[in-house]
């Protein structure tokens, strides 16, 4: 409109000519406008006289070629039935069109609930907020004009910098933890705003690098303990279900040795409870055990402690029951989880954590010598090898009683043992492939007899495959054992000490990267499933902070992907195989800004082939 918004009560404009009989009108109104009572309208576009003079469009819809057409809802709203509605607030429309709120309840963050949160008021059945609601500005019923927004109770008619207007109020973007870094970026609870960015709260020394407060737990055999998780914050994604909701820390030192229950019944919510050891690693993760109440287990050695994170697919109270459920059997002692026979255990002889040394064994709860034929106390005797690569040698494992117990598995014949020093610098793999008359075991021992690694069939049918960085001049005794006696092969091949990481990604979201791990060396292993297969690993920092997930979506073998916390080394963040009953492995993990990780691409057992790399920052 032009004319007619100045001259409401011009209609038409008469001349009476002297001497004739005509009236000449002149239409004040351009073309393509019609002469309404409150002037000239272009009746194509103006939602009060849409179509024709006197045809108002419903409050929220637009005229658009002279139809109220129901399309232009902004942002955050929804068109229900011709009109353009808040569902988060709107007791008609709750959560989605048609779905009304009963008697006595209103409609809260789009779920009907009883009475308004603080700091809102109800308004004809709504949950409104009187500082900024463009409807009810100030009070009930007060609503703003076309085109200005509510703040601070008061109608203005545009946002001051460095306010920007969001769903008809003016906020901070740079500040605001409901509008952060833009309108409906919502920062988790207990986090703040700062710079257009959600951090997390700070702390000194958080456990696990995670949690600000853990609650300890009494230390009993079994009790019940209350709480909420209501006004927690989100920092820890459970590895049965990630969620990115607040949850809650508890210590449990258990003051007997044995089987413990956690379970969550009683709680007013669908809850998620984790059990870690000492180094933070996942022990069990459940999500639904009893209806939607939670429930794990853990053998805990007495004095030890586990931490319980209580998480969900909400917020509420919640009831924690401990119970222990059993002890060790007579004559056994819980050690690290596990009950043992304290008089025979070459671990833990004579009492926990007490272990015997390579070629002795605990007798009566002692540690004694057994065999002394080879070196190290192998009792099938010493072989030296050339200091050179590659090479293959042949021998037998006889009827003898074995001398070693390596920590990945026993044969009870009589071991070979085999001196080699690396000629240079290397990788250097220690094969026992082409050894099919016997099931072997592999280990690694270094010059001073301290076991350096063990493995038993991760190399082709029953055979077993080691592979270590060594230094030149560097001597080790490789072990050979087996379930039973017969003909061995033992191979030894070197390659350039791989360099880590592969690639530096930097902070780029999203990103995906390709690659093949075929052909390349192993030099890490998760921690969440066997492996001895090849990988690759890419250094990421995360451009601010929050959650990122990680995947192998579209790589051709069965992949495990893993984080480790810092530059080619430090604890694993987190580690999955199959996600989702796929063979491609997904994590999400919440990172620090500017904070770099590691992220491993690996294979189950010996998988290789090529990988697709998928990073992505998962908004809040």
């Amino acid at each position: 409109m032009r004319l007619g918004r100045t001259l409401t009560l011009f209609a038409s404009v008469s001349f009476v000519l002297a001497g004739c009989s005509s009236v000449i009108v002149v239409d004040p109104c351009e073309e393509g406008e019609l002469l309404c009572t409150d002037g000239c309208a272009e009746v194509q576009s103006d939602p009060k006289n849409c179509g024709a003079c006197g045809e108002v469009c419903t409050a929220g819809l637009a005229c658009v070629d002279g139809v109220c057409n129901g399309n232009s809802c902004g942002a955050g709203l929804l068109e229900c039935n011709g009109t353009c509605i808040n569902p988060q607030n709107d007791s008609q429309n709750c959560g989605d069109c048609n779905s009304v709120c009963v008697d006595g309840t209103v409609c809260v963050a789009g779920s009907c609930k009883e009475g308004c949160a603080p700091g809102l008021a109800e308004c004809s059945g709504q949950c409104v907020d009187l500082s900024a609601d463009p409807n009810n500005c100030g009070d009930c019923g007060i609503p703003c004009f076309e085109g200005d927004v509510c703040s601070g109770g008061i109608c203005i008619t545009e946002c001051a910098p460095p306010t920007e207007e969001c769903l008809g109020t003016c906020v901070n973007t740079s500040t605001d933890k409901d509008n952060c870094g833009g309108c409906n970026i919502e920062c988790p609870t207990g986090w703040s705003c700062v710079d257009f960015a959600c951090e997390p709260p700070a702390c000194s020394n958080p456990t696990c690098g995670l949690f600000c407060d853990v609650t300890e737990l009494p230390q009993a055999q079994s009790f019940s303990t209350f709480g909420s998780t209501f006004g927690s914050i989100d920092v820890f994604s459970p590895a049965c279900a990630p969620t990115m909701v607040g949850e809650t820390a508890f210590r449990f030192t258990a003051p007997t040795g044995g089987f413990y229950q956690f379970d969550m019944v009683g709680s007013s919510y669908d809850t998620i409870l984790s059990v870690l050891d000492a180094n933070c690693e996942t022990i069990d993760c459940n999500d639904d055990s009893f209806g939607v109440d939670a429930a794990v287990s853990a053998n805990i050695s007495k004095g030890d402690s586990v931490l319980l994170v209580i998480d969900g697919f909400a917020t509420g109270d919640f009831q924690l029951n401990v119970e222990f459920v059993q002890g060790c059997d007579a004559g056994l002692t819980s050690c690290n989880g596990e009950c043992v026979d304290t008089l025979a255990d070459d671990v833990n002889c004579g009492d926990c954590n007490i272990a015997c040394g390579v070629g002795d064994h605990c007798i009566n709860g002692n540690c004694e010598s057994t065999c002394l034929v080879g070196s190290c106390g192998t009792c099938g005797g010493q072989l030296a090898l050339q200091s050179a690569v590659p090479q293959t040698v042949n021998g037998t494992i006889g009827q003898l009683n074995s001398g070693l117990f390596p920590s990945c598995g026993n044969g009870p014949t009589a071991e070979v043992g085999h001196t080699f020093t690396a000629p240079a610098d290397g990788t250097y793999t220690f094969s026992t492939a082409g050894s099919f008359g016997i099931d072997t075991v592999l280990t690694l021992l270094s010059g001073t007899c301290t076991e350096l690694a063990c493995d038993d069939n991760s190399g082709p049918g029953n055979s077993s495959r080691i592979q270590r960085n060594l230094v030149a001049g560097e001597s080790v005794n490789i072990i050979v054992d087996a379930a039973f006696s017969g003909s061995y092969t033992l191979a030894v091949t070197s390659a350039p000490v791989a360099q880590c990481p592969t690639l530096d990604l930097g902070s780029a979201v999203p990103q995906t990267v390709s690659g093949s791990t075929t052909g390349l060396q192993n030099s890490f292993t998760p921690n969440c499933v066997g492996s001895s297969a090849p990988d690759q690993q890419f250094l990421f920092t995360p451009p601010a902070t929050g959650n990122y997930r990680f995947n192998t979506t579209g790589s051709s073998y069965d992949t495990v992907i893993y984080v480790l916390g810092g530059v080619c080394q430090g604890g694993s963040l987190a580690c999955n195989d199959d996600f989702m009953g796929s063979a491609q492995g997904q994590v999400t993990v919440n990172l620090q800004q500017g904070v770099p990780v590691t992220v491993v691409v690996d294979g189950f057992g010996n998988g290789q082939g090529n990988f697709q790399l998928q990073i992505q920052q998962l908004m809040n």
